[in-house]
């Protein structure tokens, strides 16, 4: 609903200037391509550009009124507010307008290195199935409870965010579930939100292009945890490293999961089959040991199953009900995604860096497939270390999986399509081959994806695996393969997410 400028601006300190009296703002844009007539344009300084250079585009759409940095110069004629933090602004201003939905509802932030996709699908189907309808935003697909869409952001902007929230209220839900990426709380994105628990699935290295050091990607999964009020619930990893280091000395109740005797929400048992998985479980309360069943094989499946199961029953979930929506899961797109072509089995999953190559090897070991082909991309613009990490998990699995040698993808023409610039640098390929060739792995890069899975063709046998890796540039990978094998191809995957 309009509101005035008065009540959009209240509480945010600043200097103010221009015509104020009866100004009416319609809506929040940080990006003058997307701003409606009688929008409010929060002028974000940014890493390679300043949104103030966009002001007079933003005046001429028609924006009502601006907000942009102490120092810059404000338009004539339109009212304005300079403040020292834009992006703190953005985050008051946008929770104003939306009437701070997030006071009024149970959510529920995701973060980790991994597993935060999936984690953020089963916690929100659990809750719909227990009669708790729950909406979520991840990088995969957005449900605000009257609508469904692909983000461009794995964290929405703050407006962004604050307008899902307000949705998801709107359509009756008290529970919303989503994703919390490195980027979007260095950024401040999230900071001002209510939370109910939060997840930390594991923290390995990821992301050192953005960061800096793996200290200061830690530092930033912390700042979400440390938002987490006394009153909140926080489940963690405690298999993980990382994990154990996020969740320590914070504000929330900690609740640990994962297979080790030590852990509160404790695992043992794990069974692995081509299709499924399974374990025994052990809630604290609950008596026995509960089977816990997921139609999707993997370890690292099961560890998320864990943390969506600890989350949903403190949220009032019945355990018998939980369990029942897992042996129902219905996982999102790439995610160990099975598909049988011909005489040959398909494995396409979005692994991108070393710690979820790993997890996919280590489910194919558990499935005892073979022969494997494998095709992986690269990261794009995302540095060295990433992509000589993947290799050196990819060669020490090599002896046991035998998939050398190795087809890579630059994905060029796909990458090249992309709104953020994810073509890989040859200090990046460099940096895979020859992390891979010391580590004894035999590679061949090739420029584009179609090119790679048609050589991985011409190598499979009947009863062999391909075996589809990485994110950009890959999500046609599925269709290809149904078209090079002469089988109906499956509907394309919606475009990445970034962010």
């Amino acid at each position: 609903m309009p509101v005035t400028i008065d009540a959009v601006l209240s509480g945010v300190c600043g200097v103010r200037g221009g015509p104020w009296d009866g100004t009416i703002v319609r809506g929040i844009a940080t990006d003058s391509r997307r701003l409606s007539p009688g929008d409010l344009f929060v002028a974000l300084p940014g890493a390679t550009t300043d949104g103030a250079a966009f002001l007079a585009e933003a005046v001429r759409r028609g924006a009502s009124a601006v907000v942009l940095r102490l120092g810059h110069r404000p338009p004539p004629g339109v009212p304005y507010l300079l403040v020292p933090d834009p992006h703190g602004a953005l985050c008051r201003i946008a929770a104003t307008f939306y009437g701070d939905p997030s006071a009024h509802i149970a959510v529920i932030g995701i973060t980790g290195t991994n597993g935060k996709t999936t984690l953020t699908y089963m916690t929100s189907q659990i809750l719909t199935t227990g009669g708790l309808p729950c909406g979520y935003w991840s990088s995969n697909e957005v449900w605000t409870g009257a609508r469904r869409f692909r983000p461009a952001l794995t964290t929405a902007m703050p407006h962004d965010l604050q307008h899902f929230l307000r949705e998801v209220a709107d359509s009756g839900m008290h529970h919303a579930c989503m994703e919390v990426s490195s980027h979007a709380a260095a950024q401040g994105r999230i900071d001002g939100l209510h939370w109910r628990a939060g997840a930390v699935t594991c923290v390995t290295r990821d992301h050192i292009d953005y960061h800096g050091s793996y200290t200061a990607y830690l530092a930033a999964k912390r700042h979400f945890l440390q938002q987490l009020p006394a009153s909140a619930l926080l489940v963690y990893n405690i298999d993980d490293h990382g994990a154990r280091l996020a969740a320590t000395g914070l504000p929330a109740r900690t609740v640990s999961y994962g297979f080790s005797p030590d852990a509160e929400i404790r695992a043992s048992q794990p069974r692995f089959e081509a299709t499924h998985s399974s374990c025994l479980v052990r809630i604290p309360g609950q008596g026995a040991f509960r089977t816990l069943s997921l139609p999707v094989p993997g370890r690292h499946n099961l560890e998320n199953a864990l943390a969506a199961l600890t989350l949903t029953t403190d949220l009032g979930v019945h355990v018998s009900t939980a369990l029942a929506a897992l042996a129902a899961f219905r996982p999102p797109a790439r995610r160990f995604h099975l598909a049988r072509i011909g005489p040959y089995l398909l494995v396409d999953d979005i692994a991108m860096n070393d710690s979820s190559v790993a997890a996919v090897m280590q489910t194919l070991a558990d499935m005892d497939v073979s022969p494997i082909v494998v095709v992986a991309a690269l990261r794009g613009n995302r540095g060295p270390e990433v992509n000589a990490d993947m290799a050196r998990s990819l060669a020490a699995w090599q002896p046991r999986l035998r998939f050398a040698p190795l087809l890579v993808s630059l994905s060029k023409s796909a990458v090249a399509r992309f709104p953020v610039d994810c073509r890989v640098r040859p200090d990046e390929r460099d940096a895979f081959v020859e992390a891979a060739a010391h580590g004894g792995l035999a590679v061949t890069v090739m420029d584009e994806l179609e090119d790679a899975i048609t050589a991985a063709v011409r190598r499979l046998h009947p009863g062999g695996v391909l075996v589809l890796l990485g994110t950009f540039g890959m999500d046609d990978g599925e269709a290809i393969a149904h078209r090079l094998w002469g089988a109906e191809p499956p509907a394309r995957h919606p475009p990445p997410s970034f962010g």
